[in-house]
């Protein structure tokens, strides 16, 4: 390098710049990946090592009908390859976290292949062979609960793709408020850890997502995808629901889309059509159809069952009343509160100000016999108090002041923020102190990937405390919240949009204080052999339901269902003789019970019931034909209708900005933005040595050396 020539210089620190950022980005192994995390809507990526080619996704076309508390769905997207290559395909969709996925079927142009379940890797084998020897085929395979990939070989130029998923999932009862949930988007989960590297010294990816595996998110390649800007949306999609819910309704609404509802004669039969009110719509935020059963101060019961396979499945639902719960502001119980709100970039814009609104109203309604504390996290923990205080009102004012001056910012690191809220301190708790409620208000959009690491933590820290989460923004990770909440022994709260903040936290905060039934049990005799999910039966809270899926040898008479309230103990009997059946019973036992193992498999850290876990989950899921963690759909036709030699090709369509949210910094360092940080300190150095440089000429030109 030489001083004195300036032009010389700069030419060569731009050169090393752009050597070191083609180098990354240039890196096959990197570019060719993108990231599954922040998927939203289906998206088709068409692969090929040569060039690039874009498959657009013409429309979606989702299917819901709803029976009673079953809703059947099924989620048609079409794509076209506008190409002239052979393309292998993936496609990224969410489900809701609850869905049982058992059927699947690939349509191009007059064949339809029937998708068939196997054992993951099994299925795996089975698609790469049917690739391989030029045979359309595709896998489904599940990356979380609610976050599955379709790959679809041997798309033939111009041809149409019809990829339909079929599922099943309960209707949601809150408050005697009935829902039916479509996810439409994700929002971009953060990826903690550092990435792991393979044999080539390479951050390792064996997905093609943009972000590395990292040691804590050992499948982040599988769950990070692009994302469009903001205003950029795609992927349009229509919605219609067949709704039967076997009773007179009060209220039906659309809580994010305007919709139409088509009357007929079917009104008369209890039965409405939905509609949205115009086609292509933008999937940049989760359908939400909700209606109200009529009013009454009875407590419901429904039972339903099914015969399938020799052995009998019924399903019960518990719900204290079929009204909206009165608010209650006083409760005899004092409580130690821990209110825990995410402020990472991810909560950036509307977000965090629907999670702060909701987080004072919920300070303002502390008793001053409650104590309560704040955490908020992002990249960092802040505690507001060293343990809990009295909610007195100079320090509700204190709590309501820190609440104000957050602002989003920053990665998503839960682990120490949850951490901190289940260990939190209790200081003076001694004597009749003991006798106070624990529970743990959690508000964010659980945009994270290291889930399991999460529910461990739950399971392995909650004691005797409760946990409540609170879902912000307009497509929160829904399969986090709800098993949190699960773990915890709480409930999960979606909060859409700013219309409805004060409602859901008056609705929240109505069931905290308002416990009806504990110590729920429902005796079935034992020869029937019962088995039940889940095992440990929830407390009944004003407004939130308890449903129960059992599995028995026989069908007993009758079945008591008992437990204690604050005046009295409780006691129903049950009998069969007029029972509703119902188709799928099974499938929701099934899920529920998979669900049960996999939260022991988490849990374990012995490899040999490892591994007698994983087998019983993917008997299970055979049996009952479900997608789980273990288990894939495969289908493959048995005609070739590629050359092996002929080429396949390689694509991404872009991915929804979730409504509301916004663009924020990179989660985990990717090659390209190593890239971008290693040719900027290069730039920096030069800099730096230039006016080195200069300041040694004006040197030696003053002092004459």
């Amino acid at each position: 390098m030489n001083c004195t020539n300036p032009m010389r210089f700069w030419i060569w620190a731009w050169a090393l710049s752009l050597f070191v950022s083609a180098h990354a980005v240039s890196d096959p192994e990197v570019a060719g990946n993108r990231d599954f995390s922040q998927i939203k809507s289906g998206t088709l990526f068409i692969r090929n090592a040569q060039q690039a080619s874009l498959a657009p996704l013409l429309n979606t076309d989702v299917q819901l009908q709803v029976s009673g508390v079953i809703v059947r769905a099924k989620v048609i997207q079409h794509f076209q390859n506008p190409g002239s290559d052979w393309v292998e395909g993936t496609y990224l969709f969410p489900l809701p976290e609850n869905a049982a996925v058992d059927h699947m079927r690939l349509r191009v142009g007059k064949r339809t292949i029937e998708g068939v379940i196997k054992e993951k890797e099994q299925a795996k084998r089975v698609y790469s062979k049917a690739k391989r020897e030029g045979k359309r085929a595709t896998l489904l395979t599940q990356e979380r609960p609610n976050m599955f990939t379709v790959v679809v070989a041997n798309i033939g130029p111009n041809e149409t793709v019809r990829v339909e998923i079929e599922y099943q999932q309960p209707v949601h009862l809150d408050n005697a408020e009935f829902s039916v949930r479509f996810p439409m988007t994700i929002t971009p989960r953060y990826i903690p850890g550092a990435s792991l590297i393979d044999a080539a010294g390479q951050a390792r990816f064996t997905g093609p997502g943009t972000t590395p595996n990292t040691d804590q998110v050992p499948d982040a390649s599988q769950i990070t995808p692009m994302m469009s800007g903001i205003g950029e949306n795609t992927n349009p999609i229509n919605i219609e629901v067949d709704l039967l819910p076997g009773f007179d309704i009060e209220g039906l609404e659309s809580l994010n889309h305007r919709v139409k509802q088509q009357s007929g004669e079917m009104r008369e039969e209890h039965r409405y059509r939905i509609v949205l009110d115009s086609t292509g719509h933008d999937s940049d935020s989760d359908f939400v159809l909700r209606w109200r059963a009529a009013s009454t101060t009875e407590p419901y019961v429904a039972l339903y069952t099914q015969e399938w396979q020799g052995n009998y499945y019924s399903m019960l639902m518990l719900t204290p009343q079929m009204q909206p719960s009165a608010v209650s502001d006083d409760t005899d119980l004092p409580r130690d509160l821990v209110f825990v709100i995410d402020v990472s970039g991810s909560m950036g814009g509307e977000s965090i100000r629907q999670a702060k609104q909701a987080l004072e109203m919920a300070i303002k309604r502390l008793q001053p016999r409650d104590r309560f504390n704040l955490i908020a996290f992002s990249s960092h923990t802040r505690t507001l108090f060293h343990s809990v205080q009295p909610a007195s009102k100079a320090m509700r004012a204190r709590a309501i002041s820190f609440v104000r001056a957050l602002s989003a910012g920053g990665g998503t690191e839960m682990y120490p923020a949850l951490d901190a809220a289940l260990t939190q301190r209790f200081a003076g708790m001694s004597g009749g102190q003991l006798n106070r409620l624990r529970q743990i208000v959690f508000l964010t959009d659980g945009a994270v990937g290291n889930e399991d690491q999460l529910f461990e933590l739950i399971e392995r820290k909650l004691d005797n405390s409760r946990l409540f989460t609170i879902g912000i923004g307009s497509s929160p990770n829904s399969y986090f919240m709800s098993k949190a909440a699960d773990s915890g022994r709480g409930s999960f709260t979606h909060i859409g949009s700013m219309n409805i903040v004060a409602e859901r936290m008056t609705e929240l905060f109505s069931k905290l204080e308002s416990p009806i039934l504990t110590d729920l049990k429902l005796s079935i005799p034992e020869q029937f052999d019962a088995e039940f999910y889940p095992r440990q039966i929830p407390d009944l809270y004003q407004g939130e339901p308890v449903v129960l899926a059992f599995k028995t040898k026989g069908l007993p008479e009758k079945l008591q269902l008992s437990g204690i309230s604050e005046t009295a103990d409780f006691s129903q009997t049950l009998k069969f003789e007029d029972v509703e059946q119902r188709k799928g019973i099974n499938v929701l036992w099934a899920r529920r019970k998979t669900d049960a193992l996999m939260g022991r498999y988490r849990a374990s850290y012995e490899q040999q019931q490892k591994i007698t876990l994983k087998q019983a989950v993917v008997d299970l899921s055979l049996e009952h034909h479900l997608v789980s963690r273990f288990t894939s759909l495969v289908a493959v036709d048995k005609t070739p209708v590629r050359r092996p030699s002929e080429p396949q090709s390689s694509n991404a369509l872009k991915n929804n900005l979730p409504k509301g949210g916004k663009i924020g910094l990179p989660q985990t360092a990717t090659a390209a933005q190593l890239s971008f940080i290693k040719g900027l300190f290069v730039w920096v150095v030069a800099l730096l040595v230039y006016l080195y440089c200069r300041w040694h000429g004006r040197h030696r030109v003053r002092y004459g050396s």
